[in-house]
């Protein structure tokens, strides 16, 4: 049963992690904003590159983007639930989008929350190597 929900977890891993896009995407909104159109927009392009490239390598269990994951995965739990009690606590109006937004955070803070428990265990450990180099052979 544990190595079910395990293998289960490690499988949706690079799903769930393509769902920072949406991030990306607010956050551009924001930084546009901040910074001007050119600075977010560039931004934000290389934020989806790195994004992008941090899946690849995750669905490939390389053992650098597991640690990577757990990071993202922590700072995202922590941003998601610290910004969802202070709009609770301070009675903030939502519109549409905001609201939409703040439930597909928690939907994704409450299967973050058992990844990072799983993905920290040995026998997730095991499951992702470390990225090897190809060798290079002699030339003649």
């Amino acid at each position: 049963m544990k190595t079910e929900i395990r293998d289960k977890c490690i499988a949706a891993l690079p799903y769930l992690a393509s769902l920072y896009y949406l991030e990306i995407i607010y956050l551009l909104v924001i930084l546009t904003m901040v910074l001007g159109k050119s600075v977010a927009l560039a931004l934000a392009f290389s934020l989806a590159i790195l994004l992008s490239i941090h899946l690849v390598g995750l669905s490939e269990r390389n053992e650098l983007n597991r640690k990577i994951q757990l990071f993202l995965m922590d700072i995202h739990i922590a941003y998601t639930l610290a910004l969802f009690g202070g709009t609770l606590w301070n009675h903030v109006p939502l519109n549409t989008v905001d609201a939409i937004i703040s439930v597909i955070r928690l939907v994704m803070a409450a299967f973050e929350i058992p990844c990072v428990i799983i993905l920290t265990g040995k026998s997730a450990r095991s499951m992702f190597g470390k990225r090897k180099l190809p060798s290079r052979g002699k030339s003649c």
